[in-house]
C-alpha cells in the first residue's frame, strides 16, 4: 500500500455508509466498445437476475463521465464525478457486486482500472490505520468476476500466472471486503464458434438468477443480524435462563 496513505487529507472524506439491502446488484461492464461480446454476456446477465427478482444497477465504464486518472495520488482530494458518487451510493446498497471486464495485456481495460482507483478510496472503500493493517470497508457482500480473453486456458495460467486474478480479484475486490467472489473465466472467446458463444450465454443467464438468489440471501442474513443486535429495554431487564 502506497506510504502516501498515511500522509493523506482524505481523512476529511465521509466513509461508506448504508447496509446492503437485500437483492440489490451493481453490474460493473467494463467494456470500452457497446456491442462487444463481453456486452452481450452482461445483458443477458442482468435480464435473468432481474426475471430472479433483483433490483439491477447497471453502470457501463463506456456510458459513464468521469477523469479515469487519479492526478495526485491519495496526496490530495479529487472531488468525484457524478457518476462515480452514483456508483458509491449503488455499492453502499448492493448485497452482490459483478464485474465484467476482458484481459488486455493481462489486466483490465484503463476505464475500468481507473475506475476503481477513482472510486474505491480510502475511507470510503477501506482504512489504513496506524497498524498498517488495512479495514476493509465494504464487507458484508459477496462479488463476481466475469472475465473474457482470446487467450487459451494454458496460456493464461502458464505465462500470465492469472493475472487478472491477482490485481483484480485479491487486490482489489477482496481487499475492500468483498467475499466470496466468485470467478467466472471465459476462454478462447475470440476464436471461439457460435455454438460456443450461445453456451456461454445461456450459462451467464444461469449465473444471473444464482446470483439474484444469492443477493437477496445476502440481504437477509444481514438483515436478521442487525435486528438480533437490538438490545431493547425489556431485554435488558429479561432474566436468565
Amino acid at each position: 500500500m502506497d506510504t502516501q496513505l498515511k500522509k493523506t487529507a482524505l481523512n476529511e472524506l465521509p466513509g461508506s455508509t448504508g447496509e446492503p439491502l437485500a437483492g440489490h446488484i451493481v453490474v460493473i461492464g467494463g467494456h470500452p466498445n457497446p456491442e462487444s461480446y463481453g456486452e452481450a454476456l452482461l445483458s443477458r446477465y442482468v435480464a435473468a437476475a432481474e426475471s430472479a427478482g433483483a433490483t439491477v444497477h447497471v453502470h457501463r465504464v463506456s456510458q459513464m463521465q468521469f477523469d479515469p486518472v487519479l492526478h495526485h495520488g491519495y496526496a490530495k482530494i479529487q472531488p468525484l464525478e457524478p457518476d462515480l458518487r452514483t456508483l458509491q451510493r449503488d455499492i453502499e446498497r448492493a448485497a452482490h457486486v459483478a464485474v465484467f471486464t476482458p484481459l488486455w495485456w493481462g489486466g483490465v481495460p484503463a476505464g475500468l482500472k481507473g475506475l476503481f482507483d477513482r472510486a474505491f478510496l480510502p475511507q470510503w472503500a477501506f482504512r489504513v490505520p496506524d497498524s498498517g493493517l488495512p479495514i476493509r470497508l465494504l464487507k458484508g457482500r459477496s462479488a463476481r468476476m466475469v472475465l473474457t480473453m482470446d487467450s487459451p486456458r494454458w496460456w493464461y495460467w502458464g505465462m500470465y500466472r492469472g493475472s487478472a486474478h491477482g490485481a483484480l480479484v485479491q487486490a482489489t475486490l477482496k481487499f475492500v471486503g468483498l467475499k466470496p467472489v466468485k470467478i467466472t473465466p471465459l476462454y478462447g472467446v475470440g476464436h471461439a464458434t457460435a455454438t460456443q458463444r450461445q453456451r456461454w450465454l445461456a450459462k451467464l443467464e444461469a449465473i444471473g438468477k444464482q446470483d439474484a438468489a444469492r443477493a437477496r440471501a445476502t440481504g437477509r442474513r444481514l438483515q436478521a443480524t442487525d435486528d438480533a443486535d437490538q438490545v431493547t429495554p425489556a431485554a435488558l431487564k429479561a432474566p436468565r435462563t
